[in-house]
């Protein structure tokens, strides 16, 4: 029997015995590196101290932007908040930690070590989803050593929060921390104790206002959308095919894996040369969330069209900030209207855009995390 074949056996008698005992592998793991740490490194540190004006981020890096230019949690939460911080001249330090980057298991250590070293009192946790980083190496037993070691506050962003399971998988059991719920306005499927305790908050995405463009009849693009298509969005393709015979200037996305998305600068390019921008906001539980795609194309000036859904209705106007389609042949009318009728087109850009930088300048999302 070679090593790599005694490996797997050796492995396979753990795992039945882990669960035996009613607890999976990582688990174990998990709390193995716990008690490594708690025992052997922990008390060989400085006494830990709490400091003032410190942040720590766990994100993922690459959830939802394969082309690695830039992380989404980076772009619509860290560096507006950097900006938030420097222009009110508070000196708070930010730490930031990918958990896709720090996928290994004992990776653990380092990432307990890193808390121990930087005195935080807050850890924000970016959860995109149910299936992202963040659980995958960085489960709950991680998070609650860290608050009943140290004491320090838990609270979670949520972006993707359109399921049953989400609220099921992503919720830390008795740990006290508030989950704001940026995509779900609504406040569909939460647990209404949440609701009720005012742990479950509702808030305006934090996006950047530097990428606001002028809204303006020149634009060398008549329509676009950007995003996938494959998967539970494969009906997207038979609205894309309906309307791709229009003849005007377009671009249409037809990806259906994140590794050939665009880039965050071309994303935003094709933003700004669009005159309308088209959206679809259906998720994989045939329910409708906010996308941060409306945000961007409002603030970027082109006219969203968006799928008919209650969740945008909660910020915007119907009619006033955007247009909303319920069918291909709805859609199609819609560009073929909008197209060929500019002066109503700017109008509702216009207000668009003017309405998204009123909720964001009002905003208290940065004074909810820092305070």
């Amino acid at each position: 029997m070679n090593f790599l074949t005694r490996a797997k056996k050796i492995y396979r008698i753990f795992k039945h015995i882990c669960l035996k005992i009613g607890i999976t592998v990582k688990v174990f793991a998990h709390r193995f590196f716990i008690f490594y740490f708690d025992t052997l490194i922990y008390p060989r540190q400085k006494s830990f101290e709490f400091k003032e004006n410190v942040l720590f981020f766990t994100l993922p890096k690459y959830y939802a932007n394969k082309s690695k230019d830039s992380a989404v949690g980076i772009y619509q939460i860290v560096d507006p908040l950097r900006q938030f911080l420097r222009d009110s001249n508070n000196k708070t330090m930010i730490y930031l930690w990918f958990t896709d980057e720090n996928s290994r298991v004992n990776s653990v250590l380092k990432f307990l070590r890193q808390i121990h070293i930087s005195g935080t009192k807050k850890i924000i946790i970016d959860s995109p989803n149910y299936k992202s980083a963040k659980f995958g190496d960085f489960g709950k037993e991680i998070y609650r050593y860290i608050q009943k070691k140290y004491g320090i506050d838990l609270l979670e962003i949520g972006w993707d929060t359109i399921s049953e399971k989400w609220w099921q998988e992503i919720l830390l059991s008795n740990i006290d921390r508030t989950v704001l719920v940026l995509d779900n306005p609504r406040k569909q499927f939460i647990p209404e104790s949440l609701c009720i305790s005012n742990k479950a908050v509702v808030m305006v995405p934090p996006f950047s206002l530097n990428q606001i463009s002028q809204v303006a009849s020149n634009r060398t693009l008549d329509f676009n959308f950007i995003g996938l298509v494959g998967s539970y969005r494969n009906y997207r393709q038979d609205y894309l095919n309906f309307i791709s015979d229009l003849g005007y200037k377009s671009f249409l996305s037809d990806y259906k894996v994140r590794k050939n998305q665009l880039t965050r600068q071309d994303y935003l390019e094709v933003l700004n040369k669009s005159k309308i921008s088209i959206n679809f906001s259906m998720t994989h539980s045939q329910n409708f969330q906010l996308k941060g795609r409306v945000w961007e194309v409002l603030l970027a000036g082109s006219m969203l069209l968006e799928q008919d859904n209650e969740q945008i209705k909660y910020f915007f106007k119907e009619g006033t900030h955007f247009v909303s389609f319920s069918s291909k042949f709805n859609l199609k009318n819609s560009l073929l209207h909008y197209i060929n009728n500019d002066s109503e087109r700017i109008r509702i850009a216009e207000a668009g855009q003017k309405r998204a930088i009123e909720l964001i300048q009002s905003n208290d999302f940065f004074y909810f995390i820092t305070s």
